[in-house]
């Protein structure tokens, strides 16, 4: 494959890519949602992805409790808001420096979960499938 033909694919590739995640290089609105009982802070990203049924979005989590030096971690997320179900496609790690120290990538062989209703992904859900 010559520079120009590996140029193209790489190119589609990222356009794809775009079609799945949202734009990285977009700053996150974070909205509080809910603190559970071990105070862990449960955040959405306002900036939402697909329209419809299907949507993808960032969550996080900022952990109460470091375990492992994890003090949040940011979810990506894709769900069919028809049938309630989820399936996580991406977890990155952070310090209390805000340096990543591990990411997760599992695109789209991520678990597939319906999500209860009355759980804390089920409200970050429901706020996923009514943001526009």
């Amino acid at each position: 494959m010559n520079y120009r033909n590996k140029l193209v694919a790489l190119t589609s590739v990222l356009a794809l890519g775009g079609i799945f995640m949202p734009p990285p290089a977009l700053a996150h609105q974070w909205v509080r949602v809910t603190t559970d009982n071990y105070d862990n802070v449960y955040r959405i990203d306002k900036q939402i992805g697909g329209r419809g049924r299907f949507r993808r979005y960032w969550m996080s989590v900022i952990v109460n409790q470091p375990d492992n030096d994890t003090k949040w971690k940011k979810v990506l997320s894709s769900i069919d808001c028809n049938l309630k179900q989820r399936r996580i496609r991406m977890v990155v790690y952070y310090d209390k420096n805000n340096k990543i120290i591990d990411t997760d990538n599992y695109g789209g062989d991520g678990y597939l979960e319906t999500i209860p209703p009355k759980s804390i992904e089920g409200r970050i859900a429901n706020i996923a499938c009514s943001l526009k």
